[in-house]
């Protein structure tokens, strides 16, 4: 299918992973929006080993105030907020709030299928247990 871009879901609240197929010729940044529930920002991060490593290949679109909706991930239906766990290629660890969009970037930055496989994304997320209560740490500040 030469007009679409592979991409995978990652939903912490059902704890599944799932193939997406979006249309490359109407692809737009509406449509993270849409695909992951939310109408505030959304922030990129980058699954590679280091910034100089090259082009940006392979990261997540993620909600971008996630970790500021409820920090408590209770075990009953008070939970409104679910977590999961992915390890970059540098082997450093993110705990993300909420569901997740795995896409991979072209020569300019653009968004394109995800070169990773479904075998891969299973093998680097893991599911946050119910029941933990997080933090958000506060941004760090540098001065030039």
């Amino acid at each position: 299918m030469k007009n679409t871009m592979k991409f995978f879901m990652i939903d912490p609240k059902s704890r599944t992973i799932s193939d997406l197929r979006v249309d490359r010729d109407t692809w737009d940044y509406k449509q993270i929006y849409k695909l992951l529930g939310i109408d505030n920002t959304f922030e990129y991060v980058w699954l590679g080993e280091s910034p100089n490593d090259g082009p940006f290949e392979n990261g997540l679109y993620i909600d971008g105030e996630g970790m500021l909706k409820n920090a408590f991930a209770g075990p009953d239906n008070s939970q409104t907020m679910w977590y999961f766990q992915i390890i970059n290629q540098g082997g450093h660890e993110h705990t993300i709030a909420g569901p997740a969009i795995v896409v991979g970037t072209d020569e300019e930055g653009d968004t394109d299928s995800t070169t990773f496989s479904r075998e891969h994304i299973e093998s680097i997320v893991g599911w946050v247990p119910d029941g933990i209560e997080y933090t958000p740490a506060p941004p760090k500040i540098y001065a030039f």
